[in-house]
């Protein structure tokens, strides 16, 4: 066989594919379920050691109704209901920053709980959800008349 025969049967490479490695495809991070995370919750008075007994079923019972939520059904559904609403931190009555919160996370997302009366604070990344605080006084920030 002559060299110019085989060049035929050489396989051409798959994009995005060698030898060694295979790329990953990109998460579309606002179609799967949000994951909720305590990691970062701040101590202090808007812990959740801090809540009584109902306000942390009804905390634990708002997780679970979102569940197989997405940021899209959060999007789609008004702050009022199941939703959530986007926030400037400069709105919020705290000291400073946590120390997990990069300079460029200038807003929190907040949810509600608790037939209006608790409030969920916290950031995003990627489809995990990091609570912050959990309001239920209505004095983390000025939430209007």
């Amino acid at each position: 066989m002559s060299k110019g025969q085989n060049r035929g049967k050489i396989k051409a490479p798959e994009a995005n594919k060698g030898a060694h490695f295979t790329a990953l495809k990109t998460q579309n991070y606002n179609k799967i379920p949000v994951l909720f995370s305590l990691r970062h919750i701040q101590n202090g008075k808007y812990c959740f050691s801090q809540l009584d007994q109902k306000q942390k079923s009804d905390f634990a019972d708002a997780l679970f109704r979102r569940k197989d939520f997405t940021w899209n059904d959060y999007h789609q559904n008004s702050k009022q209901k199941l939703g959530c609403e986007l926030l400037s931190f400069d709105c919020l009555k705290i000291a400073s920053k946590p120390i997990c919160i990069t300079e460029d996370l200038d807003k929190v997302i907040v949810i509600r709980f608790s037939d209006n009366d608790g409030r969920i604070v916290g950031f995003r990344e990627q489809n995990i959800y990091y609570v912050l605080w959990i309001d239920c006084r209505f004095e983390l920030y000025d939430h209007g008349s």
